[in-house]
């Protein structure tokens, strides 16, 4: 039986850091292309074509547009581990831009990080529990 992969985008906002999350699932390299042009962003790379799944940072004007896209997605527990692991490149990213240490393991970073992962996981596992 073939897997069924169902489209799905949404966005979720941080209301910490003040940043948006962008998660594309289940599109193609092209439809991903296509939607970031729409955004007004800039478009991922033509190496990362063949990616299992990547958090990518493209701009819109001079804002980050801070975005994960994996292309094969179902919600087996093999799927929402890259999805963990895909948020966790983007909260470094978002402490890197916001200019908030994360090489020094303070409390203050600790909790922000682990705060953001639970607040990111537990939203895309709301978003997507309308489709699986």
């Amino acid at each position: 039986m073939k897997k069924r992969f169902i489209k799905k985008y949404f966005v979720i906002q941080d209301r910490t850091l003040k940043n948006n999350l962008n998660v594309f699932l289940n599109y193609s390299f092209e439809d991903l292309n296509k939607a970031l042009k729409k955004a007004g962003c800039g478009l991922l790379d033509e190496k990362y074509k063949d990616s299992h799944a990547i958090a990518f940072i493209p701009h819109k004007g001079s804002l980050p547009y801070f975005t994960i896209w994996i292309p094969q997605f179902t919600w087996i527990l093999s799927d929402q581990a890259v999805l963990g692991h895909e948020i966790i490149h983007i909260i470094f990213a978002m402490l890197d831009y916001k200019g908030i240490p994360i090489e020094k393991p303070e409390a203050t970073c600790n909790e922000t990080f682990a705060y953001l992962f639970e607040y990111f996981f537990l939203e895309c596992s709301r978003k997507l529990s309308t489709i699986y």
